[in-house]
């Protein structure tokens, strides 16, 4: 976690200004990832973070809802969020 930090830190020394959201969610996708499965995933970061994205987008969506429908029915929500290219 120190070592990815300090990492982190270095590069950010040299911008004059930085997305401090984005470069945080990196940060903590990069420590989670090597902590918990030992890999390295900054060549990833930014497929995960739009996955990581996408998957709370979908999340808060659903809290607000009174109903949730299952997956398998043909709802307009359904469709636009899990089959786009419909």
């Amino acid at each position: 976690m120190v070592r990815r930090t300090s990492e982190r830190l270095a590069a950010w020394e040299t911008l004059s200004q930085l997305a401090i959201d984005a470069e945080m969610n990196t940060l903590t996708m990069e420590i989670i990832s090597e902590t918990l499965f030992g890999a390295d995933v900054r060549s990833k970061s930014k497929t995960l973070e739009e996955a990581v994205q996408t998957l709370s987008a979908i999340s808060v969506d659903e809290m607000k809802r009174f109903f949730i429908p299952p997956r398998w029915l043909p709802t307009a929500h359904i469709l636009t969020a899990f089959c786009p290219t419909l």
